[in-house]
């Protein structure tokens, strides 16, 4: 209660030496409202840091949840349907009419702009990366094409990768590939950008019968050694596992290193020989 300085209370009180219990009064009311501001401020300074932390999940495009307690597996079925009442069953604050707070407000306010602001920078790095400024571009040179006929040439080697023996081993190959199922095998070895490109499209004929398999020998970047453009045709007979598992087992560093590229080659086209023709590699 609120006494004027000069109520006879207070007056009786200074007198007899008593001390000012009002005065005491405010100076602590004073100093709970700095802790209480304190206490406010640390509390939305935690909402902040955990709204940063969420903001990576935002750029991967899914939140994930834990709880101490989610590895628990009831014992019995009794506690499993117990556990699943609890669960469902409301609780007392969700009965309850929703009161946003001050740290709840500003949660739904920057958790927007945080994830768009990431997503931002992320995309920036991402586009001044030495990767993306890598990225290749098309090639059309026809002057590096065989001025043979394209149907009777099924391999180009431009950078003179294959021996006469290894050529005739995939022509062969291809042959049967192409009188067991219709389709029409083609081989291009390259060094980007040291390749004939989109003029291949024209000279081989390409279309939704065609595999055409290119083995670039590092131009396009480790992870691009073994390439594959199927037509719609030959894409849906094979599961696209399958088109995976043939390039990062031929493409490994590993692999590379111990075969070489020629070898490397001549073991993918064996490769798809076997998974097209299946009694070809029983014989």
């Amino acid at each position: 209660m609120y006494l004027p300085k000069d109520s006879c209370r207070t007056r009786r009180r200074a007198k007899s030496g008593v001390p000012d219990m009002c005065r005491y009064a405010r100076v602590w009311h004073r100093h709970l409202g700095l802790v209480a501001l304190t206490l406010t401020s640390a509390m939305v300074v935690f909402e902040a840091i955990s709204v940063s932390t969420t903001t990576a999940y935002c750029v991967a495009g899914r939140v994930v949840g834990f709880s101490a307690g989610s590895t628990r597996r009831p014992s019995t079925s009794a506690e499993a349907r117990r556990d699943s009442q609890e669960l469902s069953r409301p609780s007392a604050e969700q009965l309850l009419p929703h009161k946003s707070s001050p740290a709840s407000s500003l949660r739904r306010t920057m958790l927007p702009a945080l994830c768009g602001g990431v997503v931002m920078v992320v995309g920036a790095l991402l586009a001044s990366s030495p990767a993306a400024a890598k990225r290749p571009e098309g090639v059309n040179r026809p002057e590096l094409l065989p001025n043979t006929d394209g149907n009777a040439t099924p391999v180009i080697d431009v950078i003179k990768l294959l021996s006469d023996r290894q050529r005739r081993v995939i022509e062969k190959q291809a042959g049967e590939i192409e009188a067991a199922t219709g389709v029409k095998l083609r081989v291009l070895a390259q060094t980007y950008p040291t390749t004939p490109g989109l003029a291949i499209r024209d000279y081989w004929k390409v279309d939704d019968r065609t595999l055409v398999y290119v083995h670039d020998t590092g131009g396009l970047g480790p992870n691009a050694v073994v390439n594959f453009n199927a037509g719609t045709k030959v894409e849906a007979m094979k599961p696209l596992t399958f088109w995976r598992q043939t390039q990062n087992k031929y493409q490994d560093k590993f692999y590379l290193d111990e075969h070489g590229d020629a070898d490397t080659l001549m073991a993918v086209v064996e490769a798809l020989r076997d998974a097209f023709v299946p009694q070809a590699s029983a014989k």
